[in-house]
């Protein structure tokens, strides 16, 4: 993702990404899991593009039995700034 800091100040920005599986019922009763981050330093004006590489176990929840199960069926990929979904 491309991050572009628009204020008058050189800053810091902590690039937040979450996920939601769409269809899967869980028990923890989350709606949505911060699954990586990173915070980077933006002088004013300046753009980065921010790159992760997310592990399939971050995307796994709980199930009814109280044990994790992998992730599968539609997740759905989001920051404040921008959404996306793939087929685990």
């Amino acid at each position: 993702m491309r991050v572009k800091n628009t204020g008058e100040y050189d800053a810091e920005h902590s690039v937040l990404i979450f996920a939601r599986n769409v269809r899967t019922k869980i028990v923890s009763g989350v709606v949505k899991k911060l699954v990586a981050f990173k915070r980077i330093k933006l002088a004013k004006g300046e753009a980065k593009r921010v790159e992760f590489d997310i592990p399939m176990q971050q995307f796994a929840y709980i199930g009814v039995d109280m044990k994790y199960v992998p992730a599968h069926g539609e997740i759905l990929i989001f920051t404040d700034e921008q959404t996306t979904s793939f087929n685990a």
